[in-house]
């Protein structure tokens, strides 16, 4: 099947893919953003156009819309105009199966998902007030990828403190990381990401890949990347309530503090328990948030 992912409000350009990697449009050169490793792998909502291997991004804004033989379109309108928008995209590819998706929550135009043909939410849980059914169309994650270049097999008893960009998502992450640090003489590490650095989501990984416990109380009900990541390179997600922790590290998935400490001891204590704990992650995110599974996901519910 031929995939096109379009959008009408990013800063990425649009890129098409040849043998997995991205190239723009425009100068057919190599195409790196920061959402992406190189351009070999894209990070989260930026991998759809992965999943039957070489698709297509449009930013739709950017150019005409190009001449393609689509089959599957995954769309995200959150501009003013999206009426506009979608009877472009119904225009020029007419016999296309267009399924309507969130890219921001905040943004999201409740009266465009219920003009599309399908509707597949990122979010398990999410609840909107729609006329179709949807279905969980996960972000997917290029584990096979993620764990080749970036796996560490010994994992160092440290901290990595997740400084997220957003000061309403921090809640109470560096305050917990203390505490734990003084009282079981752990270290900290921290690190965060930064849009003008192209390299900064291979230098992010780069810097917690080898850290056993990954510190991130977002309070927020958010998607969740970084757990993703961590159950891909065995690292154990501590805290926050995105959507992806309750699938890959259920007994951590709370801001309660105590519970918290309660699994970091049994970790530190039960060798077999923290095994347990990144296999099951492992073994989740291949089943649910995988490039194959997640292709597998969106055929079932065409």
């Amino acid at each position: 099947m031929n995939l096109a992912l379009i959008v009408d409000s990013t800063k990425i350009e649009s890129f098409y893919l040849k043998d997995g990697k991205s190239f723009s449009f425009t100068t057919n050169l190599p195409y790196q953003f920061p959402h992406s490793i190189k351009n070999e792998c894209h990070i989260g909502f930026w991998s759809y156009p992965k999943l039957f291997g070489d698709g297509v991004f449009i930013k739709i804004n950017e150019n005409p819309l190009p001449d393609l033989d689509l089959d599957i379109i995954i769309l995200s309108l959150e501009l003013l105009n999206w009426e506009y928008n979608l009877q472009r995209i119904k225009n020029k590819y007419p016999n296309t199966v267009i399924v309507g998706t969130i890219k921001e929550p905040s943004k999201t135009k409740i009266d465009f998902l219920n003009q599309c043909d399908k509707i597949g939410l990122q979010y398990s849980k999410h609840i909107l007030n729609l006329n179709k059914e949807t279905f969980w169309l996960p972000q997917p994650i290029d584990v096979n990828y993620i764990y080749d270049n970036f796996y560490l097999e010994n994992k160092k008893l440290q901290l990595f403190q997740y400084n997220h960009h957003s000061y309403n998502r921090k809640g109470n992450t560096e305050y917990f990381c203390k505490h734990i640090s003084k009282k079981y003489s752990i270290p900290i590490i921290s690190k965060t990401t930064s849009w003008d650095n192209i390299n900064q989501w291979k230098d992010f990984i780069l810097d917690w890949r080898d850290s056993l416990f990954h510190i991130n109380l977002d309070p927020e009900y958010q998607y969740g990347q970084q757990a993703t990541q961590c159950a891909a390179l065995g690292c154990v997600n501590i805290g926050g309530i995105n959507d992806s922790h309750f699938h890959l590290f259920p007994n951590t998935a709370t801001n309660d503090l105590s519970i918290l400490e309660n699994e970091i001891e049994k970790c530190l204590n039960d060798e077999t328990y923290l095994h347990q704990i990144i296999l099951k992650a492992w073994d989740n995110v291949n089943q649910i948030y995988s490039l194959k599974s997640v292709k597998q996901s969106l055929i079932k519910n065409l």
